[in-house]
């Protein structure tokens, strides 16, 4: 047996260290090949020292990139003569180590005129191995041309990097701080008292009653202060349970006092957050402002606000989208990349369907691998495998930053095989090996386990998702409870409740308990529902449109009205007609037009003959035959040019006509475009459209930009960075920057 132990042991030791080695020669023959692939001519390349990953810089790293220098030659790859590269830097002050930013690439490139410049990183292990980390960059562009991952074996001491406390950058220059103090995880639903079991033998039916009243008024409401008061009550009439009775209304005081602190905070928070955007935004406006940088300060505003899940964060979050790296059409490959505000490309080959970062930062990326050798990051995730690698090489899919480094799987192990983008959240990954698929939050831990079905499952909108477990369809929250079982043969995306299923060829609505209800739809009837899908009240009205998360926009006997979604009634219909509620303020239309706040009272007199909501902080009001821009106290800012019409394109814009041509203005009163188009007849996310002549061309919302002619027979939104269009009997797509790309044209069709 010891000697059975003692090979165990052996194999044991001899796997541990059994990495895939590679030579310089396969290395440069690897990246060689990858060059080759990407660029159509023969190009000149830099080869730069490596440098550890903490920026340290050693002699005795010279070896790998002299060793690459003369393999890649070998290659057939022209290379940058070292001496002529030393001599240039010198004189501009620079160093022989690749380890300085992207963006001075094309600057460092054309100093010692090379297209392409090699550089690399170096990790040494405690093996005697070191891994080195090779990526070549376009001059011209700064797009990764050719990268790999690969073990050598160590011809030098080993380097440990010292552990230094890591650094949190609380700054955008000196402007902004993005660092908030966290608030605590704190719910009023989520306050549970422990059970109170009292020996009630003795006890008269009266006391038992009152026990029974303060019990059942636990379970209604939340009003802690009005509980307490009732425990008070409680102790002094029955001495006997005074102490337990005072223990209790203290608990619920002191959770109430927490309450009222998060409430406080959370207000300070939101102020802070309005104040941050305020300033980010005269940032963002500055052009000596490089464009990775804005995409930078986006993502931390981001990464410190989303959380709190503010009402006007989703806006804020939709305007800082201009300014990050977004999709866009490459015109030289004819296809797919991801753009930075600029149009300049941050990353090339990219799947059309992937809608680019998510809110997180993060993108799904396939990369092709063969034991420890990667190819990748490949954006275009659905991609075939080149047909220079052989059927060893597997694909694997991880989540990468906008550096390219790969974040999810944090240790960087292949355990995907396939992932969608981050919503709500939260992103779904299906493991490799029992092909069923969870949830990850953005540090990669999994939070909902590898047990559902298929690809078609929702992604998480509200909380909620819905999802299939054993071919059978059911709801589950964020923390993968059951919502709705899994008994239906179909549920409709869980973002609309309540949902359409389907059970035993009977298709019927359900709200989230689960219940059966009646959608009354019959004669274009509708009843208002809470977010359970339940009537809130008896009444039916001919229409209800949902303003926002708070109101619903009711239509009877050709009148309108409010209430809220819990169904108590704010305005009874009684208006000939209304817009729906924007900055806590609706307008309403009677014989005059007027201003109403939540609560149904009037605060801008019904005094006028045309109206615009307050989308932005101004609206548009007609008086006397004058079109004037109000604040939200009715104030009158400006007197506004003699229009026939203006009306609201959004937060942003008016659209202003006069003699049957239309223009835009902004919120401000002033001019965008001249009265020149026939229509403008839909307002994207990004994008405006306009109509002359019967033909259709952009303006780009951030610049207010003409991005292309006004040619294109038709159009459509194609999600938040494309239109899909028709020109001439082609079918296209135009990204934010007026680039086009055609179905024929398009490689990846």
């Amino acid at each position: 047996m010891k000697i059975i132990f003692a090979i165990f042991i052996f194999i044991f030791n001899l796997n541990l260290y059994s990495i895939e080695t590679f030579t310089y020669k396969e290395i440069s023959k690897d990246i060689s090949k990858q060059i080759k692939e990407s660029e159509k001519n023969n190009i000149k390349v830099a080869v730069f020292d490596f440098a550890y990953y903490d920026g340290k810089i050693s002699p005795a790293l010279r070896q790998i990139s002299e060793s690459l220098t003369i393999n890649l030659a070998k290659n057939s790859i022209t290379i940058v003569e070292r001496n002529q590269i030393e001599k240039i830097l010198q004189e501009k002050k620079l160093q022989m180590s690749g380890m300085f930013d992207e963006k001075t690439v094309t600057e460092v490139g054309t100093f010692v005129g090379a297209e392409a410049i090699l550089t690399g990183t170096v990790e040494d292990m405690e093996n005697g191995k070191s891994k080195i980390n090779i990526k070549v960059l376009n001059v011209k562009t700064s797009v990764i041309i050719a990268a790999g991952e690969y073990i050598i074996d160590r011809t030098w001491e080993l380097y440990k990097p010292k552990q230094e406390p890591e650094k949190k950058e609380t700054k955008i220059y000196s402007e902004i701080k993005f660092e908030i103090e966290k608030l605590p995880k704190l719910e009023s639903s989520s306050f549970h008292m422990e059970e109170i079991h009292l020996d009630f033998n003795n006890m008269d039916i009266d006391k038992l009653e009152k026990y029974n009243e303060i019990t059942e008024l636990e379970k209604k409401t939340t009003d802690y202060l009005l509980i307490a008061e009732k425990w008070d009550i409680f102790g002094k009439e029955v001495p006997e349970y005074r102490e337990i009775s005072i223990k209790r209304a203290n608990e619920l005081r002191d959770h109430y006092n927490k309450i009222i602190k998060f409430e406080e905070d959370k207000k300070k928070i939101r102020e802070q957050m309005r104040a941050d955007f305020e300033k980010l935004m005269r940032i963002l406006k500055l052009k000596i402002i490089s464009s990775d940088k804005k995409d930078e300060f986006c993502q931390k505003f981001i990464d410190a606000y989303s959380e709190y899940e503010f009402e006007e964060f989703s806006k804020y979050y939709l305007k800082l989208r201009r300014y990050m790296i977004r999709q866009c059409i490459d015109e030289d490959k004819v296809g797919f990349a991801l753009c930075y505000e600029d149009g300049s490309i941050a990353m090339t080959n990219v799947d059309r369907y992937n809608n680019g970062f998510s809110m997180e930062g993060l993108i799904p990326a396939l990369y092709w691998v063969n034991g420890s050798r990667k190819y990748g990051p490949v954006l275009d995730i659905h991609s075939a495998r080149p047909d220079y690698m052989t059927s060893v090489w597997e694909p694997c899919y991880f989540f990468i930053d906008k550096k390219g480094s790969i974040k999810i799987p944090p240790d960087g192990s292949c355990i995907y095989s396939d992932v969608r983008n981050f919503s709500n959240g939260l992103a779904m990954v299906r493991e490799k090996y029992s092909g069923k698929w969870g949830y990850v939050d953005k540090n990669g831990k999994l939070i909902i386990d590898y047990k559902f079905d298929d690809y078609f499952l929702s992604d998480f909108s509200d909380g909620f998702a819905t999802v299939r477990l054993n071919r059978k369809w059911g709801l589950i929250d964020k923390t993968g409870n059951t919502v709705i079982p899994f008994k239906y043969d179909y549920i409709s995306d869980a973002a609309r409740c309540p949902y359409y299923v389907k059970l035993n060829d009977k298709t019927f609505y359900i709200n989230r308990k689960d219940q059966i209800v009646q959608d009354n739809k019959k004669n274009k009837m509708y009843a208002i529902r809470d977010e359970d899908g339940n009537l809130t009240t008896s009444y039916i009205f001919e229409d209800i449109e949902t303003c926002d998360n708070h109101f619903q926009k009711v239509k009877k006997n050709d009148k309108y009205g409010f209430y809220l979604k819990k169904g108590k009634e704010i305005i009874k219909p009684k208006y000939d007609w209304a817009g729906c509620y924007f900055n806590s303020l609706a307008a309403v239309c009677g014989q005059k037009c007027g201003f109403v706040d939540e609560n149904g009272k009037v605060v801008i007199p019904i005094k006028y003959d045309g109206i615009t909501s307050f989308m932005g902080e101004t609206a548009a009001v007609k008086e006397n035959n004058k079109w004037l821009l109000i604040n939200k106290e009715g104030e009158v800012l400006k007197e506004l040019q003699t229009y026939d019409t203006i009306s609201n394109l959004d937060d942003e814009f008016f659209v202003v006509s006069k003699n049957k041509k239309y223009g835009l203005i902004d919120t401000s009163g002033n001019k965008i475009t001249a009265l020149k188009y026939d229509g403008i007849p839909l307002n994207g996310i990004d994008f405006i459209a306009v109509e002359l002549n019967g033909k259709y061309g952009f303006i780009r919302k951030k610049d207010s930009a003409e991005i292309t002619q006004i040619k294109y027979d038709n159009w459509s939104f194609d999600g938040i960075d494309f239109i899909s269009v028709e020109f001439m009997g082609k079918k296209g797509i135009v990204d934010l920057f007026g680039r086009e790309l055609y179905a024929d044209e398009d490689k990846k069709k």
